[in-house]
């Protein structure tokens, strides 16, 4: 069961306003907080190495503020 825990990662809003958008990430055991400011788009993670996610959760972020799009309050992805 660990092996199908790491490859899914889940994302649950934590803040979204109008500075920086805020989200925990957990996959498996690992898991952290993710977050952008929107206006400098700078990307800051702190938690558990979420190895072949890592780039998934700050490409989410950083592109949906770009698009202009909202992410839902919670959402999964996985791959195998």
């Amino acid at each position: 069961m660990a092996m199908i825990d790491k490859q899914i990662i889940t994302m649950s809003k934590i803040e979204d306003n109008a500075v920086l958008r805020r989200y925990s990430a957990v996959s498996g055991e690992c898991k952290g907080v993710a977050t952008v400011d929107k206006t400098t788009l700078k990307y800051v993670y702190t938690g558990d190495d979420l190895g072949e996610f890592a780039s998934f959760v700050k490409d989410t972020l950083t592109k949906s503020i770009k698009l202009g799009k909202e992410l839902p309050d919670k959402f999964s992805y996985g791959y195998g």
